[in-house]
């Protein structure tokens, strides 16, 4: 079965892995407050998704964190002063049963020559997908978003390889 996007319904193999993936700081550390850049994320199977982040995310938002469609951003959130209301919520979450994953570096990280910050995790991305991939005997399909900086992207494993589509 071949991937399709159909308004909003993404059409998936069942065996899929799904996977979020969000930048956060600047490659080129050129925040003061904040030199840093890195990716998280998170996924599931295809088939759990709904149930195991998508429905429990929108519940969180909704009843914690000031509503269901209203952006989220961590480094908002926690300037806000978040209370231990909005805490416990998030912390429930994110013992829910899902993949996640964090890569960071920072303007102290050494890094090789050659290697700036972007490639680094990059790799530590891609390296993650990769043994995720062979572990799950999932095919991952990650969805990249960046803040509106750039258009999201998706990414699709071919093999031994991870390519934009």
């Amino acid at each position: 079965m071949e991937n399709s996007e159909q308004g909003d319904v993404l059409r998936l193999p069942p065996r899929s892995l799904l996977i979020f993936i969000d930048e956060t700081g600047n490659e080129d550390f050129s925040d003061p407050k904040n030199p840093t850049f890195g990716r998280g994320g998170c996924g599931s199977l295809w088939p759990e998704y709904k149930r195991r982040i998508a429905k429990p995310w929108r519940r969180l938002k909704r009843e914690k964190l000031g509503g269901a469609t209203k952006p989220f951003h961590a480094t908002d959130f926690e300037q806000t002063r978040p209370t231990l209301h909005q805490i416990t919520g998030i912390n429930a979450f994110m013992a829910l049963p899902f993949w996640r994953f964090a890569a960071m570096c920072d303007s102290r990280t050494e890094l090789p020559d050659g290697i700036d910050a972007h490639k680094a995790i990059s790799l530590v991305t891609i390296g993650y997908f990769a043994r995720l991939a062979r572990i799950s005997q999932c095919a991952p399909t990650a969805q990249f978003t960046s803040g509106g900086r750039i258009p999201p992207r998706k990414l699709s494993v071919g093999p031994g390889s991870w390519r934009a589509v």
